[in-house]
């Protein structure tokens, strides 16, 4: 049954973050924080999975495993001690450019990105800034705000952020009716609405 488990949210996770989507599967993030709400032994195996799908070579995936997450962190409290783990944290944080972590530092050599780029890197911020606030002084938590005080010092401009954690729309974690309990949803295709708001460039980032 474990293996079974296993392989299960794997393939979720895969799905959830599939290079042919073009916005995140909401659904389908909802269901897998429903499933880990059940089986809290497979978070291990959901983090790991994840970690891949934000390293993969094409950022849309990336993207989606980062809303992915950000749905896990309103809607799963036991995961958010997996993702405050120094490991993962170091990823995270590596996958930023220098420029952005240290845009005050010397000898930084001047790096070019996308806008798409500039949205995700954009976003990380906002949400480590988010995590830093909503659960910096819990428990399991704290290297949330040790890692969001570190890069505020080397000057680090963070995004302004609202005061409710909720990054993908989704409401804190609560009970809900059991006929949820085993939802399904296919990959929606259609293509998202353009985001008005001006991304990171390799000159300049938003002040907090």
């Amino acid at each position: 049954m474990a293996n079974a488990d296993t392989s299960n949210i794997e393939d979720a996770v895969i799905r959830a973050t599939h290079e042919i989507l073009t916005r995140p599967d909401l659904s389908a993030n909802i269901g897998i924080c429903d499933w880990l709400r059940r089986r809290p032994r497979s978070i291990p195996t959901a983090v790991r999975v994840i970690k891949q799908r934000l390293k993969h070579r094409q950022l849309s995936v990336q993207t989606m495993a980062l809303e992915l997450l950000a749905t896990l962190m309103i809607d799963c409290r036991d995961i958010r001690h997996h993702i405050a783990h120094p490991e993962f944290l170091k990823q995270y944080l590596n996958m930023l450019p220098k420029k952005i972590k240290e845009p005050n530092a010397r000898f930084v050599l001047k790096t070019n990105w996308t806008v798409e780029e500039g949205h995700h890197f954009e976003r990380m911020l906002e949400l480590l800034k988010t995590w830093a606030r909503e659960y910096g002084n819990s428990t399991g938590c704290r290297a949330f705000r040790q890692a969001y005080d570190q890069l505020k010092s080397t000057g680090c401009k963070f995004p302004s952020v609202s005061s409710t954690p909720a990054p993908t729309g989704r409401a804190p974690e609560r009970k809900r009716p059991s006929d949820r309990k085993n939802r399904r949803s296919a990959p929606p295709m259609a293509t998202p609405s353009k985001d008005d708001a001006r991304p990171f460039t390799d000159r300049e980032c938003r002040t907090a």
